[in-house]
């Protein structure tokens, strides 16, 4: 049985994160035609900054991905409050993501370029303060 090439899962995530973030920066465009919110395009424009940034090897694509994190965290209170489902349908995707980003599959194509970077730290804390809120909703009445 043939093994995969090395950096098939690094090219394999960054394709998938380009897909969803050109689709997604389409979509938001399109809501800003029409008047709705503007989160979308720049989070479609994240999404393809932090694929662009992978596929070079760049740890900056995990800090670029851990602001997204955040800054999709601070749109979901904005629009929702601490309200457990509505918190979950605007973060459950890109939680998901940002794990497998940390996972030692991905991250394993750092190792060679910069060792000593803290983008994984950065990206663990804005998962981390994501699901800490994401804990505390469950015991919110709203």
């Amino acid at each position: 049985m043939r093994r995969p090439r090395k950096g098939f899962t690094l090219t394999l995530t960054s394709a998938v994160l380009l897909t969803l973030g050109a689709a997604l920066a389409a979509g938001g465009g399109w809501l800003i035609a029409l008047g709705g919110s503007w989160y979308y395009l720049p989070a479609g424009l994240a999404l393809v900054a932090t694929g662009i940034l992978l596929l070079r090897r760049d740890p900056r694509s995990l800090w670029v991905y851990a602001f997204l994190v955040f800054a999709t965290l601070l749109w979901a209170l904005w629009e929702v409050g601490i309200d457990w489902w509505p918190l979950a349908a605007r973060g459950n995707v890109l939680f998901l993501l940002g794990l497998w980003l940390l996972s030692p599959w991905v991250r394993k194509a750092f190792k060679a370029r910069d060792e000593r970077s803290r983008a994984p730290w950065g990206l663990g804390a804005a998962l981390g303060l994501f699901l800490a809120i994401g804990i505390v909703s469950w015991f919110v009445d709203p």
